[in-house]
């Protein structure tokens, strides 16, 4: 037996089940966007195919329009992305059969379930650091605008100081000092060092990264499991430039003798610590296993400054310190198209925009996507609209 579901009883079920159920923000609407930046695009083939547009540059409110089809594809579809020049902006890709929130790019979290190789139109409506998605006049959902890593500029070279000596040192092991390292303890500068803080390589000393993999490095092996020395900050001198934003970040290992799971890394402008810039904790995992964290912070005025790290009882390892001035700003853009390699045949017909604005549309259009599930069992869908859906047999509809 085949039935029939009405939608309007359809989406009352699946909205009380999705996440991205939510009310419709209150857009003035308008049917058709006055700038046209595309007309009758083709992405086709196995190679990287886009349109890159730098102009208009999205700002902090706008509208996007997008028709386009898929004919065949494997990937994850056409991909539409848009961010303005702090690289806040989103990235959706749609396939033959969804539309699909993609960003971070290795992820493809579901907004709608619809048969797109019929022409769809995607309306983006920016405003209130959020998008409003649209299909063929149908609120899907609004999701926060997120940084698009991608379209981020690089972060500069690496300026911290060699503090873990790179390479082998042969017979001649340095001294954490003699790398730039120095004690504080309750704002006074200690010089009696605690015994064994000091470099090794692994795998002599075996750590992992965080993927399970062996670690191949040095590190500085750095203690507070003592009561001679649990309260001492280790050290070293910077020089930083005024007004920059810099990003600080290593990879640190719970190794042994405590209960510490953290390790607690400070800026100062002060060599005996008395003033905090800022500082963030960063958490270890499974013994020697080194995690990796970061922080950011932007120096008030040139000049030198110290990175301090301290916890508690424990012997832990950290590696891979860095300290780069941080890429914070992007090119606005916007990019249609096939950005992946692998094959497909995809067309758009017209990309419309106003900067004016975000703006709802007036009507609703394109053709109904029909859906049969025969015996499906479990079944999984976006937010469906203008859908024909036809149960039969064992079919649960989650």
């Amino acid at each position: 037996m085949r039935k029939a579901i009405p939608l309007l009883l359809l989406w009352g079920c699946l909205v009380a089940n999705k996440a991205f159920a939510q009310q419709q923000p209150a857009f003035p609407k308008k049917n058709e966007l006055p700038v046209t930046l595309l007309q009758n695009g083709r992405y086709n083939g196995r190679e990287v195919s886009i349109t890159k547009l730098t102009s208009p540059k999205p700002g902090s409110t706008y509208t996007l329009e997008v028709k386009g089809k898929i004919n065949s594809g494997t990937g994850r579809g056409l991909d539409i992305s848009a961010n303005d020049a702090s690289g806040m902006g989103f990235r959706v890709a749609m396939d033959a059969a969804s539309l699909n929130w993609n960003n971070p790019l290795a992820t493809l979290s579901s907004l709608s379930s619809t048969d797109n190789t019929k022409l769809r139109t995607l309306r983006f409506a920016v405003a209130d650091k959020k998008v409003t998605v649209y299909e063929d006049g149908y609120f899907v959902a609004t999701r926060p605008l997120e940084t698009i890593k991608e379209a981020m500029n690089p972060d500069g070279p690496n300026i911290n100081p060699e503090v873990i000596p790179i390479g082998d040192w042969g017979q001649n092991k340095p001294t954490p000092t003699s790398k730039g390292w120095y004690l504080v303890n309750e704002n006074k500068v200690m010089n009696e060092w605690p015994a064994n803080v000091r470099f090794e390589s692994s795998p002599k000393n075996t750590l992992y990264n965080s993927d399970g993999t062996q670690y191949h490095g040095n590190c500085l092996f750095i203690r507070w499991d003592a009561n001679s020395y649990k309260t001492y900050n280790y050290a070293y001198e910077v020089d930083l430039a005024a007004n920059t934003t810099y990003r600080f970040s290593m990879d640190c290992a719970y190794w042994a003798n405590g209960h510490a799971s953290t390790i607690t890394a400070k800026v100062s402008d002060s060599r005996t610590l008395n003033t905090t810039l800022a500082s963030h904790v960063f958490k270890t995992a499974k013994e020697r296993v080194l995690v990796p964290g970061e922080f950011t912070f932007t120096p008030p005025h040139a000049g030198k400054y110290y990175i301090s790290f301290s916890s508690t009882w424990a012997l832990f390892a950290i590696a891979n310190l860095q300290l780069v001035e941080a890429g914070l700003s992007a090119e606005p853009m916007i990019i249609i198209g096939k950005n992946y390699e692998g094959e497909a045949d995809m067309e758009v017909a017209a990309v419309t925009y106003d900067e004016s604005g975000g703006y709802a549309p007036e009507t609703t259009s394109g053709e109904p996507t029909v859906i049969n599930l025969d015996n499906a069992g479990d079944v999984s869908k976006g937010y469906l609209f203008n859908s024909d859906l036809h149960v039969s047999g064992t079919t649960n509809l989650l």
